[in-house]
C-alpha cells in the first residue's frame, strides 16, 4: 500500500512539474520585445543589471494611471525595485489630449537631458494630474511645464526644444508593437499583465 502511495506521489509531482514547465513555455511564447523603437533613450528605476523588467505605459492625462502610480508602484518599489529584483521603465503615451502630447514630449527631453531627475519629475507630474480635467488649472499647459523647469532647475533650452523622437511617433510604435488597448498598461519581462491593478498577477511574472 505504501509502495502505491509513493508511486502516486511521484507521478503527481511529475505532472505538476510538467504543468509548470508548460506555463513557463506559454509565457515565453507570449513574450514580446518591450523595446520596439531602436535608439530610444531608456531610463530605469532600480538595478539596471537585473533580468526582471517592468514596462509601465501611461498617459499623463489619464487619472487611472495616476492611481496606479499612487497605489501599485509603492508596493513594487519597496518589495522588488529597492531590493534589486526588478527594474522599472516608463513610456508616456499620447491618447487623451494636447496636454498629454506636451507632457510626453517634455518627458522625452527629461530622459535625454536630465535622466537623473526623470523619475522624480514624472511622479510629480502624475501626482498633480487633476481627476476632473475641466481646464480650470494650468496643469499640462506651457506655463505648467515652465514652472517645472524652474522648480527643478532644468535647462530651459533643452526642455523646450523638439525632442529627438516625437512623442506621437513613439506612442504609435508602442501601440502597434505591443497591441496597447488602454492605459495604464503593464508588461513584465515581455508578458502583458491582464489587470495592471492586480499586484499578485504582476508578482507572478517576476522571475
Amino acid at each position: 500500500m505504501k509502495k502505491y502511495r509513493t508511486i502516486i506521489i511521484i507521478v503527481a509531482l511529475m505532472l505538476i512539474s510538467l504543468i509548470l514547465i508548460a506555463i513557463l513555455r506559454v509565457n515565453m511564447d507570449n513574450s514580446i520585445s518591450m523595446e520596439p523603437y531602436e535608439g530610444q533613450e531608456l531610463i530605469y528605476l532600480g538595478n539596471e543589471d537585473t533580468d526582471n523588467e517592468l514596462l509601465f505605459m501611461f498617459d499623463y492625462a489619464c487619472p487611472w494611471c495616476a492611481v496606479w502610480v499612487d497605489e501599485i508602484l509603492p508596493e513594487l518599489e519597496s518589495d522588488y525595485i529597492d531590493t534589486g529584483e526588478l527594474k522599472l521603465r516608463t513610456q508616456a503615451m499620447v491618447y487623451v489630449n494636447d496636454a498629454a502630447l506636451r507632457l510626453a514630449n517634455f518627458d522625452q527631453n527629461i530622459k535625454q537631458h536630465a535622466p537623473d531627475q526623470y523619475h522624480q519629475i514624472y511622479k510629480q507630474i502624475i501626482a498633480d494630474t487633476p481627476f476632473d480635467q475641466d481646464g480650470q488649472s494650468n496643469w499640462g499647459a506651457e506655463e505648467y511645464i515652465q514652472e517645472l523647469i524652474e522648480s527643478y532647475q532644468l535647462d530651459e533650452a533643452d526642455m523646450l526644444r523638439d525632442p529627438l523622437i516625437d512623442a506621437n511617433e513613439l506612442s504609435q510604435v508602442y501601440t502597434q508593437a505591443l497591441t496597447v488597448e488602454t492605459v495604464p498598461s503593464v508588461y513584465v519581462n515581455g508578458v502583458k499583465v491582464e489587470d495592471p491593478f492586480d499586484l499578485d498577477e504582476i508578482v507572478q511574472l517576476i522571475k
